[in-house]
C-alpha cells in the first residue's frame, strides 16, 4: 500500500530559513510547491531561496514555483493602482534567470496556464 505523507510548513520563509540554518532539518522532501510566494521576490532573493530549498529535495524530487506572467498583464493596472498590490511579473526568460547553477538540478522546464497568465518553473532534482 502506498501512503501519501504531506507535510505543510506554516511559517514565513524568513523564519523557515533562520530555523533551518541554525538547526538543519534531516528531512528530505519529494516535492516543494510554492504558489503565490515568488511573485514578491526580486531575482536575487528568488535564486537564494531556491538554493536553500535544493538540498532539502530528494534525488528524483522536484520544486514547482508559480509566478504571475509578464505575458498577460491585463489585471496589472487594476491591482497596482486600485488595490496598491504590486507583484514581480516574469517572462519565461526572467524565470530562467532565477534558476541557480547547482549540481543538484537535473533539469528544469517552464509551463504556463490560462493564456500566459501564470507560469510554473519546474525544477527536477
Amino acid at each position: 500500500i502506498n501512503c501519501l505523507n504531506i507535510n505543510f510548513i506554516h511559517s514565513t520563509i524568513g523564519d523557515y530559513i533562520k530555523e533551518n540554518v541554525t538547526n538543519p532539518s534531516k528531512d528530505k522532501f519529494d516535492l516543494c510547491y510554492a504558489f503565490g510566494l515568488f511573485d514578491y521576490f526580486n531575482k536575487d532573493i528568488a535564486k537564494m531561496v531556491i538554493k536553500f530549498i535544493l538540498p532539502q529535495i530528494k534525488k528524483g524530487g522536484r520544486i514547482i514555483i508559480s509566478n504571475i506572467s509578464m505575458d498577460n498583464m491585463n489585471y496589472k493596472y487594476f491591482s497596482e493602482f486600485c488595490m496598491d498590490w504590486y507583484l514581480v511579473y516574469r517572462s519565461k526568460k526572467e524565470l530562467e534567470k532565477i534558476v541557480p547553477k547547482s549540481s543538484l538540478i537535473k533539469n528544469y522546464r517552464i509551463l504556463e496556464i490560462e493564456k500566459g497568465m501564470m507560469k510554473f518553473l519546474e525544477i527536477n532534482c
